[in-house]
């Protein structure tokens, strides 16, 4: 009886979260690297070329979602 009531709330659950295009997954893992190079830039254990590269791969997303 419990697994029962864990598939309905797995399959609602599901429903929910498909709605999550393959895109704005990509943005939001690009945004995620983005800070975590920006804090790695600041205590200088990231290059400033390489927070370059994240902040280009953004702008290429931002541009896929509008």
């Amino acid at each position: 009886m419990q697994i029962l009531y864990l598939q309905r709330i797995c399959r609602r659950y599901l429903q929910r979260s498909n709605y999550l295009s393959a895109s704005v997954l990509r943005a939001f893992c690009c945004r995620w690297q983005i800070l975590l190079c920006f804090f790695n830039f600041i205590v200088g254990k990231c290059g400033s070329s390489q927070l370059v590269f994240y902040l280009a791969q953004l702008r290429l997303f931002d541009k896929e979602l509008s």
